[in-house]
């Protein structure tokens, strides 16, 4: 059943939309010569979502939820309201933030417990990837404490009723540590790019970088808050998109009259409507 047939299906009623999987996604910014800049990864051919343009993140592990990360105490319990997600799942989902993020990029959104404290290495990354070890596992043994604190929610979106896989996919901002550089590990992606959100988002319109509707519209909230005065540094970016409104939006797609051509209204300002074929 190509995506068209199952539009029509939803809509007839003779098909019900798969449940979602709860995700989470890390936009990384950091200060560079060229200003404020955020990180972007291609999904490889053969993964989801393969050419696409997009933040480092994937669903939450079962391991996320039965072995979950020691959290510090900095976990704002307003987040759970925000993200429509309950302790256990809020956890998960900081959890599953963290540990995507340093599969991906070997950037690891944690502190030390203690001074001395040996950060994970490469070793330890791939052993993580690899699901040899857990995160609360990896964590525990070099005394590293994920600092909730360091991430901030940003955006909330739910992949349209008619796509066959979807996901509940909340996005978080997070200043790049210092010291810390991203690199691309694994099969996941096969490039990645540090571009200003404004620059981004004129790439995305010329059709040299595709991004789905979520990525663009975080793009263009983190573009006009660097057009604010004062907000010229990636932590006075994270401070102001502590006042973002965080609503999980559902994308509808639809068909035009003439049956040929998808629809994806979002329903959301920064993120507008999107034909596609």
């Amino acid at each position: 059943m190509d995506l068209r047939e199952r539009i029509q299906a939803l809509e007839n009623g003779s098909l019900q939309p798969a449940a979602p999987r709860d995700a989470a996604t890390v936009v990384l910014v950091a200060d560079t010569a060229e200003g404020v800049l955020a990180y972007l990864i291609r999904r490889a051919a053969g993964t989801t979502f393969a050419g696409v343009h997009a933040f480092p993140g994937g669903s939450v592990d079962p391991v996320d939820v039965s072995r979950g990360v020691p959290v510090h105490p900095s976990l704002p319990a307003a987040w759970g309201p925000l993200l429509d997600a309950d302790g256990p799942l809020l956890a998960a989902l900081v959890g599953a933030a963290v540990r995507e993020t340093f599969e991906e990029t070997g950037v690891l959104l944690a502190d030390p417990g203690a001074p001395g404290s040996a950060p994970p290495g490469e070793d330890d990354r791939a052993a993580l990837e690899a699901r040899e070890v857990s995160l609360a596992e990896l964590l525990r043994r070099t005394g590293f404490e994920v600092r909730a604190d360091a991430l901030t929610p940003i955006a909330h979106w739910l992949t349209p009723e008619a796509e066959p896989r979807r996901f509940d996919t909340r996005f978080f901002l997070a200043a790049l540590p210092p010291g810390a550089r991203p690199e691309r590990f694994g099969t996941e992606a096969d490039d990645d790019a540090w571009l200003s959100p404004a620059a981004a988002l004129r790439a995305a319109e010329a059709g040299e970088l595709f991004m789905l509707p979520p990525t663009r519209s975080v793009l263009t909230d983190l573009a006009a808050l660097l057009e604010r005065p004062g907000v010229d540094t990636a932590a006075a970016l994270v401070a102001a998109a502590r006042e973002l409104p965080v609503a999980r939006i559902t994308p509808r797609m639809t068909l035009d009259a003439d049956g040929t051509t998808v629809r994806i209204v979002t329903g959301s300002a920064a993120g507008p409507d999107d034909p596609s074929v």
